[in-house]
């Protein structure tokens, strides 16, 4: 139960704690119902229209809309979506991004069984055929390992390929750990991370982004910092401290948009450097 708690601090108190497949146990104890989708083609409202090739989906419960697709869209109830992210291991948080548009659980992979303490993050987002998978190490680095699809080819290659990537994954990181990382070299990582390619490098050298990740680096330079540091600081950054509008907005770019493609970013740049060294 503590390594359950631990996640759901590091998850920012996201999520319910899942002990069992039922769906009031995630907050998926509702259905997705479908309407035709209507517009109003005068400004007074006194001429209303349908568009017949499409639906608007919507939740039962607040009859909140979700998603607009086609009338052919076969959709999958949130029950049919959890038990689907059960087929990836042992559920242990889940939860609704955007008011029920984003389906989510965090996994404990049956495919891998080894020291480093790794899970999967699982996403659906309602009109959507296909389920995301990302991998998370440590709870602080949601790092991009794969994303399968179409649905009926999931658990075959998910299992296949997960079973192939990642104890290579999981070598490079212990690698990582057992090198030094200069302070210097951490900021021209940053730098490189950081600044578009057609940018003078000493503009962004003072940005709010360089400083968070570099001061959070500094706090493991106290003692040997490694290349790995690095890559925590920067996943520690973009999942807590990147500016976003809304929590939901920053956890779902930490989790699948722009901050997690920054933190694949960082791991490739922080393997070139460790090749370089090693050479």
């Amino acid at each position: 139960m503590s390594a359950l708690v631990n996640a759901g601090e590091a998850w920012r108190g996201r999520g319910r704690l899942l002990t069992g497949a039922s769906p009031d146990t995630a907050g998926f104890d509702w259905k997705i119902q479908r309407a035709k989708v209507r517009y109003l083609a005068e400004r007074d409202g006194s001429v209303t229209r349908e568009w017949p090739d499409l639906c608007v989906l919507f939740r039962s419960d607040d009859k909140e809309p979700l998603a607009v697709v086609t009338k052919k869209f076969k959709v999958q109830q949130p029950e049919e979506i959890l038990q689907k992210f059960y087929s990836y291991g042992i559920l242990e948080l889940g939860g609704l991004l955007h008011g029920g548009k984003v389906l989510w659980a965090l996994t404990m992979p049956q495919a891998y069984n080894g020291p480093i303490n790794s899970r999967l993050l699982l996403r659906s987002r309602i009109g959507q055929p296909y389920i995301e998978v990302r991998l998370v190490a440590e709870f602080k680095n949601c790092l991009h390992l794969l994303a399968l699809s179409p649905p009926e080819a999931i658990e075959a290659q998910y299992k296949a390929e997960f079973a192939g990537r990642f104890p290579a994954f999981v070598n490079r990181m212990r690698a990582m750990a057992d090198h030094r990382l200069e302070y210097a070299e951490a900021e021209a990582l940053t730098r490189t991370l950081l600044i578009p390619a057609n940018l003078v490098q000493s503009v962004h050298r003072e940005s709010r982004n360089h400083r968070s990740i570099m001061t959070l680096f500094a706090s493991a330079y106290s003692r040997i910092a490694s290349p790995w540091d690095w890559v925590c600081a920067v996943a520690e950054h973009i999942d807590w401290l990147a500016h976003a509008r809304t929590e939901d907005e920053r956890l779902e770019a930490a989790w699948f948009g722009r901050g997690a493609g920054l933190k694949a970013k960082a791991v490739a740049l922080a393997i070139n450097w460790l090749e370089v060294k090693t050479l």
